[in-house]
């Protein structure tokens, strides 16, 4: 498995503001070179968070972005408590079959793929492993995102 961030430039777009079948196009062929791609997730860290329960991330203004290889600890956070990180990209399956995913956190954790909530490991509590049904997935690029939540000093 391989995961990736995708990094694909926006078209320009014409005075009109349309977005074209070229423009459609155009992004589509940028996102297959491999050179528009960087290995690791983008982690975006939301500080003055103090909640067991992870909010809707996707609403939420970040304050910043890193990118990292695995998500292990936190490079580049500014803030060790009181704070979500959202740490997205694409997970590169090369073989079809079954997967099982988990998350091990303490306090709220959410895992999901391709824009499906797969792991719930929510709500205040000690260090603890959630873990997915079995899913089937098929070879290709699937979106992967992690949402996390630290309410106190728990987190490093």
């Amino acid at each position: 498995m391989e995961i990736y961030r995708a990094a694909v430039p926006q078209p320009k777009l014409p005075a009109s503001q349309t977005i074209t079948d070229h423009h459609v196009k155009e992004l589509r062929q940028k996102a297959r070179k491999p050179s528009v791609l960087q290995d690791g997730l983008q982690c975006s860290f939301y500080y003055h968070q103090s909640h067991c329960h992870v909010p809707d991330l996707g609403r939420l203004t970040p304050e910043h972005h890193v990118i990292v290889p695995k998500v292990d600890g936190f490079p580049g956070i500014r803030q060790h408590d009181h704070f979500c990180v959202r740490c997205a990209g694409f997970l590169n399956i090369r073989k079809r079959g079954h997967y099982y995913f988990y998350t091990s956190s303490d306090d709220g954790s959410f895992l999901f793929l391709n824009g499906h909530r797969i792991v719930d490991n929510n709500g205040c509590h000690g260090n603890r492993e959630r873990g997915s049904h079995r899913k089937w997935l098929e070879a290709g690029r699937h979106r992967l995102v992690a949402d996390m939540c630290c309410p106190a000093s728990a987190c490093p």
